[in-house]
């Protein structure tokens, strides 16, 4: 009884913190957080094209993705600072 009482508590607890964030921030903030998460997702998927072709030829690999890795870095700062 003692969890049941308990994890309806924080359902309701998470629930009612997410309403506020939505009421106080806005609806934009889900957006933003949605973007964010994709865009380290894509990070993701950036790193594992360059194991893959790091495999193939570390050099090319390095001189390729460095640039790339560093840029797409600079861009995500620039996004989330709100200066693109």
């Amino acid at each position: 009884m003692f969890f049941i009482v308990g994890g309806l508590g924080t359902i309701l607890t998470v629930g009612a913190v997410v309403t506020g964030i939505i009421n106080k921030a806005g609806i934009d903030i889900i957006g933003f957080a949605g973007a964010t998460l994709l865009l380290t997702g894509l990070t993701g998927d950036y790193l594992v094209i360059w194991a893959i072709l790091r495999e193939a030829n570390p050099v090319l690999a390095t001189l390729v993705f460095s640039v790339i890795m560093v840029t797409f870095i600079f861009v995500l700062i620039e996004w989330v600072r709100g200066k693109d």
